[in-house]
């Protein structure tokens, strides 16, 4: 598990400058936070940055670098098939996410209020693109001791 910033979402990312010509990604709006898995982020950033045109190369791109990043930080045992599963499986929550956030206030009250039209397009064009429903029968079947370890 990682910790999530919970809304990674384009409007909440700035850049510092960091050695030499490079940027370092840093984050506002911390409200979310909370402990998981960090395909969740990144799932949403994804398809709240990318239309679903550009989104399959952002993935390979992003899952890959994020992968990497993790065995630069000696996290071991865990394989890039895993990885593209819980990327698979964190694009089924933003659905949720999102009915249960625009659902329980007012549209004027929200932020962005662009955020379900561009977003639920473009997450559901990601999970029909991945066949991420076919993950949800194994999801249902394990034990709930095992939901988040697997």
């Amino acid at each position: 598990f990682t910790l999530l910033h919970g809304n990674p979402r384009t409007g909440n990312i700035f850049f510092l400058k960091g050695p030499g010509a490079r940027s370092m990604p840093a984050f506002l709006d911390w409200q979310c936070v909370c402990m998981g898995k960090g395909m969740v982020d990144l799932s949403y950033f994804i398809v709240d940055a990318f239309d679903p045109a550009q989104q399959k190369e952002a993935e390979a791109e992003l899952v890959q670098m994020y992968y990497e990043s993790l065995q630069l930080q000696g996290v071991f045992g865990y394989s890039l098939e895993q990885a593209w599963q819980d990327y698979r499986m964190a694009l089924m929550f933003w659905p949720l996410f999102v009915s249960i956030w625009f659902g329980s206030q007012q549209i004027e009250e929200v932020v962005d209020q662009d955020f379900p039209a561009r977003v639920v397009p473009s997450t559901f064009a990601a999970i029909l693109r991945h066949k991420a429903v076919s993950l949800l029968p194994d999801f249902a079947a394990m034990d709930i001791s095992h939901r988040c370890k697997k």
